[in-house]
Order: structure tokens, then sequence, then C-alpha cells
């Protein structure tokens, strides 16, 4: 069932037209609705204790963090400091970076993150063109894996 759900996704993505077409945040949105009544089958880390990487958690597809830039004003572009927890012995490396929109970004060091360390990254959001309910994503590509660690990145733009 999660592998249609992720097909249907990107199905959606890719008959969307432009960096904020409305079907695919719609159903990027419609993913990550929270109600009580809907079950979730990947976890939400909060961020400020640090965002885990680990072999096991990116090889599972369980490495989904959602990060809220606050509310936005129209045009502003915000910036939100993020640490990022290596829970392995061995150093990390965060190779790459790819984003589901340009108005979303990734900075980060290539220096490895040492075994049981933390480092931070910057992600970026420009919300020129956008308003109200804003949700994208970001994923990052590291050394302990082949599948990316995903950031869902929201925010209220007014």
């Amino acid at each position: 069932m999660k592998v249609k759900h992720y097909t249907l996704i990107a199905v959606v993505a890719l008959l969307s037209v432009g960096c904020g077409g409305k079907s695919i945040r719609k159903a990027i949105e419609a993913e990550h609705q929270h109600t009580e009544s809907t079950e979730h089958n990947h976890a939400h880390n909060n961020t400020r204790q640090g965002i885990k990487l680990s072999a096991e958690r990116l090889n599972t597809k369980q490495a989904v963090d959602t990060i809220y830039m606050g509310r936005v004003g129209a045009g502003e572009v915000v910036t939100r400091k993020v640490v990022v927890r290596n829970e392995e012995e061995v150093p990390v490396v965060l190779l790459s970076s790819r984003t589901t929109c340009g108005c979303v970004g990734a900075e980060f060091s290539s220096e490895p993150v040492q075994g049981k360390r933390t480092r931070e990254i910057e992600v970026r959001f420009d919300s020129a063109g956008y308003g109200g309910r804003f949700v994208q994503n970001l994923y990052l590509t590291t050394s302990l894996s082949e599948e990316p660690l995903h950031l869902v990145i929201t925010a209220d733009v007014r």
C-alpha cells in the first residue's frame, strides 16, 4: 500500500506544472495532514533535539522530519538552523540535497559529521509567489544509505 501511495504522489508531481503546482502541494499536504483519526506510516522527530541520522532509520524509509519555518511574510526569505545528529559510530558525510522546488534549499558542510556528534545545517525558504499554507520536500543524501533523509518544509505565508 505504501508503494502505491508514493507512486500516486510521484505521478501528481510529474503532472504538476511549475514550482508551486497546486496539485502536488495538495497531495503532499494530504500526506502530512495531522489529525487524530489519521494514522501515519512515519514518525516526525522533534527537530530541536536534532534530526537523527542512522543507517537503520534511512534504510527503513522512516527518515521523515518536518521543519516548520514559521509565519512568513509574502516575499520574505527565511532560514532555520537545524541540528543533524549522527547516531552511528562512524563518520557520516552529507553528500547532496535535492528539492521539489527552487524556493527551498539547504546549506551544509562537506566535512564528515563524526560518530555520535552533531552538525548544523541551514534550511532556506523563499516565500515569493506563495500565500497560505506552504509544503515542499527537501531530500538530503548521506554516505550512510542510498535512501535520502526526507525533510518536509512547511510555513504559513501571510
